[in-house]
């Protein structure tokens, strides 16, 4: 999880940026953001939820998903690959279920039964859900 910038995380550089110059130029929207995002720290510190990659406190604290090719909070030339790294593809479980839907249709049709290595590809699947 890259969850800092420097000494500064994302969401503290998404507040740093609407710092307004006086108390009359700073939104609602501004001072809901950074009320939510104290709040998304608080949990935090608590223990309520942990951030991972995508999941940041500035995510919920927004309430949206970012962007493709953009990420709030950290210039602008830094995409979600960069910042948050790869994710795994959904096709890769995908494959795997077919395989353990093939792997129990043997089995029904010629009454064997799976080898231990197979029964752990079906419990990495599970893990992976």
């Amino acid at each position: 999880m890259k969850a800092k910038l420097g000494k500064f995380s994302r969401h503290d550089a998404w507040v740093e940026g609407h710092a307004p110059k006086n108390e009359k130029t700073e939104t609602e929207y501004d001072k809901d953001i950074k009320k939510k995002i104290r709040i998304c720290e608080n949990e935090v510190e608590e223990g309520k939820w942990k951030p991972e990659g995508r999941d940041d406190i500035l995510a919920r604290a927004i309430g949206k998903a970012e962007h493709p090719g953009r990420v709030r909070g950290v210039g602008t030339h830094v995409g979600i690959t960069k910042y948050f790294g790869k994710t795994t593809r959904r096709g890769d479980a995908s494959k795997k279920l077919h395989k353990i839907a093939r792997l129990m249709m043997r089995m029904l049709e010629t009454g064997e039964k799976s080898s231990e290595k197979e029964l752990d590809m079906v419990q990495e699947v599970i893990k992976e859900r």
